[in-house]
């Protein structure tokens, strides 16, 4: 059964792309986005018009997510912030993410309809081309990815490995 009540960190802003994005959303064009991931062991259901998104802390039901959705365990939803204000295929927010900083929430409406933010980010200067995320999906460090991983594990890509020489003769 999947889980309705959700508290802080249930899930996570994991990794996001606010500047120079090489992924192609649906309609072929290279968009900011970010990523949400599920650490627990539950499927977490985000019902339609209870789950928020936004790029501002002072306004977090900027986005309303219209439809209902299921995120399983120890997997990821992609988040795209085109301006696009639409579902189709894939989820489409009402902002764009500002390549010079700012912040990413996503809110609950909780049963007793109170504003629960489940997870939020502040940032500044996104790396154009590379993602900010957690150094493994759910930690708490975040680093710098030179490859992003979208709707998939979070994990710093080796260019060039140090040479190992094995000295056992």
């Amino acid at each position: 059964t999947p889980v309705q009540n959700v508290e802080a960190g249930d899930l996570l802003i994991n990794e996001f792309v606010a500047s120079g994005s090489t992924q192609m959303n649906e309609f072929g064009t290279d968009e900011d986005w970010f990523e949400i991931y599920n650490p627990g062991t539950d499927t977490i259901f985000l019902s339609a018009f209870q789950w928020f998104f936004s790029d501002d802390l002072t306004n977090l039901t900027k986005y309303t997510l219209p439809i209902d959705t299921f995120i399983a365990p120890n997997s990821h939803l992609m988040v795209w912030c085109d301006n696009l204000d639409q579902v189709a295929t894939q989820i489409h927010t009402s902002f764009g993410l500002s390549g010079t900083g700012e912040d990413i929430a996503i809110t609950y409406q909780n049963t007793d309809g109170i504003l629960v933010t489940i997870d939020s980010y502040t940032y500044t200067n996104a790396p154009s081309g590379k993602s900010l995320g957690r150094e493994m999906d759910g930690a708490a460090n975040w680093v710098e990815f030179d490859v992003p991983t979208p709707n998939a594990p979070n994990q710093q890509t080796i260019i060039n490995p140090p040479l190992v020489i094995d000295s056992a003769v």
